[in-house]
């Protein structure tokens, strides 16, 4: 409860004061964290924005950038590269086709056939 003098002391004290430097210091990082994270389509995370703050000259450790991410629920993008799973440019041999496209008109236990496109 303030005081009749109009200056509040203690717990209430604690609405009235100006911004500390930390804060203060903690936004302009996230400011240029969200820059950097957005600007690298959210593929950069942690090593990759302490790197870049880095070579800005910017002094700051990865414990502080992976604070300003979580503050600001900044998530990487991770992008799988793609591999290829056919080739078609093979010089194994090729079995061979046996049934010629025919699929019908065989008796029973003549032709087995299954799909293996599980594997």
């Amino acid at each position: 409860m303030p005081t009749t003098t109009g200056i509040a002391h203690g717990f209430y004290a604690v609405g009235c004061a100006a911004p500390s430097k930390r804060p203060i210091d903690n936004e302009q990082l996230d400011a240029k964290i969200f820059a950097l994270h957005h600007s690298s389509n959210k593929s950069y995370g942690r090593p990759r924005i302490v790197d870049a703050l880095g070579r800005a000259n910017v002094r700051v450790g990865h414990e502080q950038v992976r604070r300003s991410l979580v503050r600001q629920h900044l998530k990487t993008v991770h992008k799988r590269p793609y591999k290829v799973t056919t080739d078609s440019e093979h010089t194994q041999p090729i079995a061979p086709n046996l049934l010629q496209r025919r699929f019908n008109g065989w008796q029973l236990n003549q032709a087995w056939v299954s799909d293996f496109t599980f594997i």
